[in-house]
């Protein structure tokens, strides 16, 4: 079962579907390459990914299959390091494809909440498109009974 957040659905057109990948359980987000192109190109504004999840759901981010690309996963911390060259910086995920031309798939179940970057250099668009992770909270409440 593939779940589309409505919030994500409003982020230009950030649907996209392929044959070729599949999906655990849970909930899966797959960028359209004419999303990633409009960012690229400023055609239009570039909203942020935003993912709402609940507590212990799979969350999935897919991108769309391209030649010879190379996608870095960075927290804002290590975004901002890289940023002004403050060493030391690294990825939290870093994915790549060939010649093989394959979709790129990254689990964001076990991720903390927050903003992330996906950095992408493919021959056919690159970017840093920024991702918004939170989990929803579930207020209980408590009725009391009075005398």
């Amino acid at each position: 079962m593939i779940y589309f957040p409505l919030q994500a659905a409003l982020c230009l057109s950030l649907l996209f579907r392929s044959a070729d990948v599949s999906f655990p359980t849970g909930k899966a987000i797959e960028l359209s390459f004419e999303y990633l192109e409009a960012c690229e190109t400023g055609a239009k504004e570039c909203q942020p990914v935003l993912i709402n999840r609940k507590k212990g759901e799979q969350v999935t981010l897919a991108l769309p299959a391209m030649n010879r690309a190379s996608v870095g996963l960075w927290d804002a911390e290590n975004y901002q390091r890289l940023q002004l060259r403050k060493f030391p910086y690294k990825a939290v995920e870093q994915q790549g494809s060939g010649n093989d031309t394959k979709a790129l798939v990254f689990d964001l179940s076990k991720r903390e909440d927050g903003i992330y970057y996906l950095w992408l250099t493919s021959c056919g668009v690159g970017g840093t498109y920024e991702v918004r992770l939170k989990t929803e909270v579930q207020l209980w409440i408590l009725a009391s009974r009075s005398c």
